[in-house]
């Protein structure tokens, strides 16, 4: 869900965003109109932060869009590049460490029982 309103906050951010990215521009193109126009944004940033509200809409709608996309493709590219093939060698290789095949052979349990005497090592190094 992209929310369609911005707070001062975010409008003051976006006004500095934009003046950092004039900066920039002066830093690669050497134009000497980009440092007076960061100047002039960022004084309307001090002054008058409400103007900066629509491009702060824009800003944070976009920046969320793409955070979600970015989120699930990422999760996805990993668990497909490496948990299934982790998983699918597991198979092959026999592992069974949930002992899922003991599970359904057995009435009993496969939980391993542990009688033992637990003592204040144990709370300090629990793993």
């Amino acid at each position: 869900m992209i929310v369609l309103k911005s707070s001062r906050e975010q409008a003051k951010d976006t006004g500095m965003a934009l003046a950092f990215l004039c900066l920039l521009l002066w830093v690669f193109t050497e134009q000497s109109v980009f440092p007076k126009l960061a100047a002039v944004l960022l004084l309307f940033d001090m002054i008058m932060p409400s103007l900066f509200k629509p491009f702060a809409v824009l800003w944070f709608g976009l920046a969320h869009v793409l955070g979600s996309v970015v989120s699930r493709l990422l999760l996805s590219l990993i668990f497909f590049v490496i948990v299934t093939p982790v998983g699918i060698l597991r198979k092959i290789m026999g592992y069974d460490s949930l002992k899922l095949t003991a599970f359904k052979k057995q009435q009993c349990s496969v939980l391993t029982d542990r009688n033992q005497t637990y003592s204040a090592r144990h709370i300090e190094t629990p793993y």
